[in-house]
C-alpha cells in the first residue's frame, strides 16, 4: 500500500539475499513483460547462516520461461509449494492493483500462497533456476512455530480446496491429484501422531480415518513405503496403552526441528 515504484518485492529480515538479486529480477521482468511476478531458488542455511541444502526445481517449473496457469496449478498439487519461496518474490505493481494483495485475515500465514494462485490465474509467472536468496531455518520462525504439533488441517489444502471447487478441477492431470490426496494423507498421518504426543489417542484414530493409503502408494511424490510403514505402526501404537518413552522418541524424531548434520 506504501509502494510507489512499478515493482514490489518482499525481502523477509531474517534471510539473506546475494546482490544480484534484484538486477536479475527486475531484467527478466523487462524482457518478459508479460510475466506478472518472478521468483527465484534458494539455498537453505541454519540459523548461523551455514549452508546446508539447496531448493532443486521441480522439472516441471524449471527452464526459467513464462509458466502457464495450469503448469503452476499442477505443479503445487504434485509437490505442495517448495518453488513459490515467498521472499524471493518480485511483482509489478500493476498485477497488485489488478488482482490484489495478502487476504492476511482468511488465510494467515499461508496468505502469500493464495495471492500466488490469483496472480496465477491472471499472468505468467516464472521461477528463475538461479539461487538469489538465503533461506534461514531452524531459529524458531514462524512457519516452525506453526506446524509445531499442529493437529488442524494445513492452510495449503483450505487453499487448494478452495481452487479446485472453483472449477481449476478441470486443469489438474489425474496423477497430480492423487498426489495431492497422498499429501493430504500425510498431513493428517502427521495430525495423529501430534495426537499421541500430547495424549489424545481417541482424537488420533478419529485422524488415522482419514489417512487413505490408496493415494500414498500411487503418489510419485511422496516417500511411499516410509509413510507406510508410519501409518501402520501408529495404527497399533493408537490402538494400545500410550508409551510415554515412545511418544517422546516421536515428539524427538519428527517435531524437533534441528539443522542437518554438516559434512566434515
Amino acid at each position: 500500500a506504501e509502494a510507489n515504484g512499478e515493482l514490489i518485492a518482499t525481502y523477509h529480515a531474517d534471510d539473506i539475499y546475494l546482490p544480484t538479486i534484484v538486477e536479475e529480477q527486475v531484467a527478466y521482468l523487462q524482457m518478459h513483460p508479460e510475466v506478472g511476478a518472478v521468483f527465484a531458488s534458494d539455498v537453505m542455511v541454519d540459523a548461523e547462516g551455514r549452508e546446508y541444502g539447496r531448493i532443486e526445481l521441480p522439472k516441471e517449473v524449471r527452464g526459467d520461461r513464462p509458466l502457464p496457469y495450469p503448469v503452476v496449478l499442477n505443479a503445487l498439487l504434485s509437490y505442495k509449494n517448495n518453488f513459490l519461496v515467498c521472499p524471493t518474490a518480485m511483482v509489478r505493481a500493476s498485477v497488485h492493483r489488478d488482482v490484489g494483495v495478502y487476504r492476511q485475515d482468511k488465510y494467515r500465514n499461508t496468505s502469500d500462497l493464495e495471492m500466488w494462485l490469483r496472480i496465477a490465474r491472471r499472468y505468467p509467472i516464472a521461477v528463475l533456476e538461479s539461487h538469489l536468496m538465503k533461506y534461514r531455518h531452524f531459529h524458531g520462525n514462524s512457519s516452525q512455530r506453526y506446524h509445531r504439533l499442529r493437529t488442524d488441517v494445513e492452510n495449503y489444502f483450505l487453499i487448494m480446496d478452495e481452487y479446485l471447487e472453483r472449477g481449476d478441477r478441470e486443469l489438474a492431470t489425474p496423477a497430480a491429484l492423487v498426489s495431492y490426496e497422498a499429501h493430504r494423507s500425510k498431513d493428517r498421518l502427521w495430525a495423529a501422531m501430534s495426537h499421541y504426543i500430547k495424549d489424545e489417542l481417541p482424537q488420533g484414530r478419529l485422524e488415522m480415518r482419514d489417512v487413505r493409503l490408496g493415494p500414498i502408494a500411487r503418489s510419485k511424490y511422496v516417500q511411499r513405503l516410509r509413510l507406510i510403514a508410519i501409518a501402520t505402526g501408529l495404527w497399533v501404537a493408537l490402538h494400545l496403552p500410550r508409551s510415554e518413552w515412545l511418544a517422546e522418541r516421536m515428539r524427538q524424531r519428527w517435531h524437533v526441528k534441528r539443522p542437518p548434520r554438516r559434512r566434515s
